[in-house]
């Protein structure tokens, strides 16, 4: 059982970084901005997470816990899942670090990659391609100067990532 101590510092932790996510791009954060942020000293915060990618993870496991996102349909419905997340307490998050491209990897690997490794009954092939063409539309959208959003655009980013570009010819 973890003690007050550890729960308070933790804490202090998560609310420092939480505030820094606010205000600066998460490639440019370090452990000092975050032991500073959360008033200990940078040994204590290695006591706790390894590096900032492994408290943004639990940053990330925290909304799937506390604000119940559905990830039930993930395979089907990849960009309704992440839309639910954007309006999640991930919000103002978000919508900051929205380019810092540290961020939206790691953002995506969490959401899709360990997301998508819990399904078992999918084979290791398939979930490669479902990685593969979740992780295509955000890049053709970007390369192609298209006009969709992946966080309000997300029926018809569902339709172009189940129907592909066959779709895109018929509509």
């Amino acid at each position: 059982m973890t003690d007050l101590r550890t729960k308070r510092t933790r804490a202090m932790i998560l609310n420092g970084f939480n505030a820094l996510m606010q205000q600066k791009q998460f490639t440019k954060i370090t452990v000092n901005d975050i032991a500073a942020a959360a008033f200990i000293n940078r040994s204590t915060f290695y006591v706790h997470f390894t590096d900032k990618y492994e408290l943004l993870e639990t940053v990330f496991q925290g909304v799937l816990d506390q604000d119940a996102i559905d990830t039930s349909t993930l395979y089907e419905h990849p960009f309704r899942m992440l839309a639910q997340i954007k309006g999640s307490s991930l919000k103002n998050m978000i919508q900051y670090q929205a380019h810092d491209t540290e961020f939206v990897s790691a953002f995506f690997d969490f959401f899709v990659e360990r997301l998508i490794d819990q399904r078992t009954e999918i084979s290791e092939l398939d979930k490669c391609f479902f990685i593969g063409r979740v992780n295509a539309i955000p890049r053709w959208i970007q390369r192609t100067n298209q006009k969709f959003n992946i966080f309000t655009d997300y029926d018809k980013l569902d339709d172009i990532f189940n129907q592909g570009a066959k779709h895109l010819a018929t509509n």
